[in-house]
C-alpha cells in the first residue's frame, strides 16, 4: 500500500528525480506542476490525480491513489464524470501486467461497480449518454484486463 501522505516533492526525491525550479510561465504543464509539488497525494485534486495519469508520471504512486479514491466514488473526474476511471484505460496491457495486484484490486472494483453496488445513491448522470459511455468504458477496461 502506497502512504498517500507523501508530497510529490517527496516522492521525486524517493525516486532519485531532480527538477529545475523554474517554472514557464507560457507551460500550463509547468504552472501547474510547480503547483502541486508541494502537495501531498491525500491532497490533489481528482483532476489533479488524473493529469498525472494522463501524463505517465509516478505512475506506482498514482494509480494506487486512483484506485483509493474510485473505491470511494467511481465517477469522480475534473473535467467529466468517470475521467480518472478514464485515464486509468488509457494505461497499456504491460503497465497492468506488471503489476498484478494492482490489476486485481482495478478488476474488483470493475466488477463492483457493474453490479451498482459503488455508485452513490444520489449521483445523477447529466443524460443517459454519459451512463451508458461510463457503462461501456467499465467495460472495455474489464475486457482489457481480463486478456
Amino acid at each position: 500500500m502506497i502512504n498517500n501522505n507523501l508530497s510529490i516533492e517527496e516522492i521525486e526525491q524517493r525516486e532519485g528525480i531532480e527538477v529545475e525550479p523554474i517554472v514557464y510561465i507560457d507551460s500550463s504543464i509547468s504552472i501547474w506542476y510547480h503547483e502541486v509539488r508541494k502537495k501531498r497525494l491525500s491532497q490533489l485534486t481528482d483532476g489533479d490525480v488524473a493529469r498525472f495519469i494522463r501524463q505517465q508520471v509516478f505512475l506506482k504512486y498514482l494509480v494506487p491513489e486512483a484506485i483509493r479514491r474510485l473505491w470511494e466514488n467511481p465517477t469522480i473526474g475534473e473535467l467529466y464524470d468517470g475521467e480518472v476511471l478514464k485515464q486509468l484505460s488509457t494505461l497499456n496491457k504491460e503497465f497492468w501486467n506488471n503489476n498484478q495486484e494492482l490489476k486485481q484490486e482495478l478488476l474488483d472494483l470493475l466488477n463492483s461497480i457493474e453490479t451498482k453496488r459503488l455508485i452513490p445513491s444520489d449521483f445523477e448522470w447529466i443524460s443517459n449518454e454519459d451512463e451508458k459511455d461510463f457503462t461501456e468504458l467499465v467495460w472495455l477496461l474489464k475486457e482489457k484486463l481480463d486478456n
